[in-house]
């Protein structure tokens, strides 16, 4: 599915980063800044992807109390404290809404905002079909 992200599950403007910067050409002043979120001094790509996270899986709520437990996560598991309480009330924590789409592929994605390509990207691509 293609819809929400965690977010509906915290304060909106504080949930989680729903991004990372998985490859980079490195160099030696470049830090990550929040994990593998962010980093800095570091210009993105104009073509993007997307990572699956398959962090939101039927034993959710188990793996919440053990990162609660380890608190290694960021400001000490805020937002699995977040996921915690919201469980401990006996809310049902869903991905599925509204704005949901059935995941059809990576034109699907492009066209939704969530990644982007470039004329450059896409006539290279032209040309090796």
């Amino acid at each position: 599915m293609v819809g929400r992200g965690p977010e509906c599950f915290t304060h909106p403007g504080t949930g989680p980063v729903l991004q990372k910067v998985p490859l980079i050409h490195w160099r030696e002043d470049i830090k990550y800044t929040s994990s593998k979120h962010t980093a800095f001094p570091c210009r993105l790509a104009d073509v993007t992807g997307a990572l699956l996270h398959f962090k939101y899986l039927p034993d959710f709520a188990g793996q919440v109390r053990a990162e609660v437990a380890r608190g290694q996560h960021y400001l000490g598991a805020k937002e699995y404290r977040a996921y915690q309480r919201r469980l401990d009330q006996g809310e049902a924590l869903t991905l599925i809404g509204p704005p949901s789409r059935r995941y059809q592929g990576s034109r699907q994605l492009l066209q939704l905002g969530l990644i982007s390509s470039s004329r450059q990207f896409e006539a290279h691509l032209a040309h090796r079909h």
